[in-house]
């Protein structure tokens, strides 16, 4: 999807599917995912809907320069960085060079390519895609401040971070069963998601996990996709599916060993369970260094883990009190809000609904801007034109009195010479 960006819009407009719907159907409204989707947004322009986008994180470089705001690399850490919101000069540097080159990226290649196979494909006299991008009516972000870096954002950009999130459920009753007798030590939750399949993990780092929760008092219930191993301990519970959110949210939960995938981090905290992370891409290291820096959150690597540093860090997450402290103090910060994310969600869109995706009153004007005029580039260059103007004047002054004073000089050298 990112180095070929006409998949998507080839795949999607060559689905008859697809052209019967825009032969025969209308909509309200178009709502989209930002995760390299830009092939959909004509859909929005085809039906004259407003169009609506989701993130599955925080906004992606390039599109809120789109919607008039300013990138902010000084303090907002590119989303494949491992930086915090505290960088040194090497890491600002480094960040604004990879913020504004995936942001030029996007508009110049990506957009462009789609943008011409759009208007191969299906829809002729479709307007280029900076431009619809510029007129979107609203932008969902998966984001919250208790979990994400605060920034300024345009009023079109609503934050509903934790949107899936939610009290947990009884469980089914073989978890019930499992965990019955573990409530003087609790229980440990292992999920990785669906990206990392335990059944080929490595033999020797399966043998690192499986001989330390071996050794731990506590419960583990290990999410395996694939076939069942059967050397595991009688702590061990594996299994392919598993309730995450109805396990995070029980009593007994101590701590949650996860890749560190930004909705498994915000189900972590709503339910203030403290964390042990194994990032192994996109954005997971960005997402766990904002949790450790938070306190709920330690950080392994993969390449790192045998049963001495898997032991180690699980001992420090659940017998330094410090990490279920923050989880707890952030789990506060996350459920105080005046609504819950979805009905954040549910209410403007069908505020946008209502006013058939009029929401001039919430662009920015910058957003037709071009980027020295936004930053006021020409502004300043103007007024260090005015301020010089002085300084011009006065050595031009000088330089005729110079001017003045050397001819006089010559003159009276000349004459002297000729007496």
């Amino acid at each position: 999807m990112f180095t070929r960006p006409g998949i998507i819009a080839e795949t999607l407009y060559n689905d008859q599917r697809v052209r019967d719907l825009m032969a025969n159907d209308h909509f309200d409204l178009v709502m989209v995912s930002i995760t390299f989707n830009a092939a959909s947004y004509p859909l929005a322009w085809h039906f004259k809907t407003p169009l609506v986008m989701m993130t599955p994180n925080a906004i992606f470089p390039g599109v809120i320069t789109s919607l008039g705001e300013e990138e902010q690399p000084s303090h907002i850490p590119f989303f494949m960085s491992s930086f915090t919101n505290q960088m040194n000069l090497f890491q600002r540097t480094v960040n604004t060079f990879t913020t504004h080159l995936f942001g030029y990226f996007i508009h110049q290649f990506h957009h462009e390519k789609i943008h011409g196979i759009v208007r191969k494909t299906i829809l002729p006299d479709c307007p280029p895609l900076l431009e619809l991008e510029r007129n979107i009516s609203l932008v969902f972000t998966n984001t919250h401040p208790s979990i994400n870096y605060a920034r300024a954002m345009p009023p079109v950009i609503v934050e509903v971070g934790g949107i899936h999130c939610r009290p947990a459920r009884p469980l089914p009753r073989d978890l019930e069963n499992f965990l019955a007798d573990s409530d003087d030590f609790g229980f440990i939750l292992f999920a990785v998601g669906s990206m990392l399949p335990m059944e080929k993990m490595a033999e020797d780092l399966a043998q690192s996990f499986i001989q330390t929760f071996a050794r731990l008092p506590q419960k583990v219930i290990w999410q395996w996709k694939g076939k069942i191993r059967t050397d595991l301990p009688a702590n061990v519970l594996a299994i392919p599916w598993l309730p995450q959110q109805d396990l995070l949210g029980h009593s007994g939960c101590r701590g949650f060993i996860t890749h560190g995938g930004l909705n498994s981090l915000q189900e972590a905290i709503f339910h203030g369970v403290p964390v042990l992370g194994l990032p192994f891409g996109i954005d997971q290291y960005l997402n766990l260094a904002r949790a450790v820096n938070d306190g709920y959150a330690l950080q392994l690597e993969w390449r790192d883990v045998d049963e001495s540093t898997l032991s180690a860090a699980i001992d420090k997450l659940l017998f330094n009190r410090s990490f279920s402290i923050a989880a707890r103090r952030l789990s506060g910060l996350l459920r105080d809000q005046l609504q819950s994310p979805l009905e954040r969600a549910v209410f403007w869109t069908e505020y946008v609904i209502r006013h058939n995706g009029s929401m001039d009153h919430l662009r920015l004007g910058s957003r037709k801007l071009a980027p020295y005029q936004r930053s006021l580039i020409d502004v300043y260059l103007v007024l260090v034109l005015i301020a010089s103007l002085p300084l011009w004047l006065v050595f031009l002054c000088l330089r005729c009195c110079w001017s003045t004073k050397t001819k006089a000089a010559t003159a009276m050298s000349k004459k002297s010479k000729q007496e």
